[in-house]
């Protein structure tokens, strides 16, 4: 998949990330959203905020996308992840259900 066929949102979420505003990611999210990472689920703009503000933000990190794949609503990229966390390398599975308007409303990574 190349970009010109990638979400925006998509899109938009991997350069916040990798950016130093990771707090502007949350308008990336429906209002009803969830994220699961780590085993944990954060539901709503309140607790992805605290996600993004925490655990999101631990590391600094860079990323680099492997593959992506979209059907329909949902969008699975895998990235390489380096920076300076543990191990400093991992490749993560990062699964994007998006609303009709195009808003994720289900985020979920995995390893």
């Amino acid at each position: 998949m190349t970009n010109e066929t990638m979400p925006r949102v998509v899109d938009e979420y991997f350069d916040l990330m990798d950016g130093d505003n990771k707090l502007a990611t949350v308008d990336l999210f429906a209002p009803d959203a969830q994220v699961i990472d780590n085993g944990t689920t954060y539901h709503g703009h309140e607790e992805i905020t605290r996600w993004l503000r925490g655990e999101a933000s631990e590391y600094t990190t860079t990323s680099r996308r492997l593959s992506a794949e979209r059907t329909d609503h949902t969008v699975v990229v895998v990235i390489r992840v380096e920076g300076n966390f543990p191990g400093g390398l991992v490749d993560l599975r990062i699964e994007f259900l998006l609303d009709s308007a195009d808003r994720i409303s289900e985020l979920t990574i995995t390893s």
